[in-house]
């Protein structure tokens, strides 16, 4: 067993992930419910922590004790500042994408522990208006992503990043009209990309497969049903 390089980027077999209670995952470590986050996504692990380099995660103050049986399997828990609210952008300082040695997110609203942390080592800040930055983005390597955001897909692009832009409405959420494609799944090796319920009914399947195919990855839909938002598949170890 060992930990990823590069946060949601497994090179082998996941051993060890995070995921939401609801999304139909039996072997993963189950998120922690928030109860001061909108009911939809406060159970969505993406909202309450945020994986960094290797063994380092963040996780919000009020859900530490919860993560703390992580520290069983060598995990380094790193206890954010930022308290979540209700009321967006107050909910969203762990949302965020780091990719290609650089943090794509709203700045003024990423927690403060995990700015000091990436600018100890160098990583390069890069402001978006769109606070769910890793709801909104499906990582799939190191150059590339699939999001819902046209904003954001060229900041994306501009940055050297190829992101295939997909539409987010056939996309389940609870309590919500729809959700985001980053949070419908995450990369279960390095060669497959897991998504919670049916891709193949998604307006957009053909071409998810396409940009999947190319780089050498294959689809394995983790829950049976319609494909929905549980706040992202959250790899710590590989076998």
């Amino acid at each position: 067993m060992s930990f990823l390089k590069n946060p949601y980027l497994p090179e082998n077999e996941i051993s060890l992930f995070i995921c939401d209670p609801h999304s139909g995952m039996k072997k993963g470590f189950s998120s922690y419910t928030h109860l001061s986050v909108l009911n939809g996504i406060n159970t969505h692990p993406d909202m309450t922590l945020c994986p960094l380099f290797s063994n380092d995660v963040a996780v919000c103050p009020e859900s530490y004790s919860h993560y703390k049986p992580l520290e069983d399997y060598g995990v380094n828990l790193i206890k954010g500042s930022t308290t979540l609210k209700k009321e967006y952008p107050f909910d969203i300082a762990y949302n965020l994408v780091i990719l290609k040695g650089k943090l794509f997110h709203n700045l003024k609203y990423t927690d403060k522990v995990i700015l000091k942390y990436l600018e100890e080592r160098n990583i390069e800040f890069v402001n978006v208006k769109q606070g769910y930055t890793k709801c909104s983005t499906y990582i799939v390597d190191e150059k590339s992503v699939i999001t819902c955001d046209k904003k954001l897909s060229e900041i994306y692009e501009s940055h050297g990043i190829e992101a295939l832009l997909v539409c987010n409405e056939q996309i389940k959420l609870r309590g919500f009209d729809h959700g985001f494609i980053g949070g419908a799944g995450g990369k279960i090796s390095k060669n497959e990309a897991g998504f919670f319920g049916d891709i193949t009914v998604h307006k957009d399947y053909e071409r998810i497969r396409e940009f999947l195919s190319i780089r050498g990855i294959s689809i394995k839909i983790l829950a049976p049903g319609p494909l929905c938002d549980y706040g992202s598949l959250i790899p710590l170890t590989v076998n």
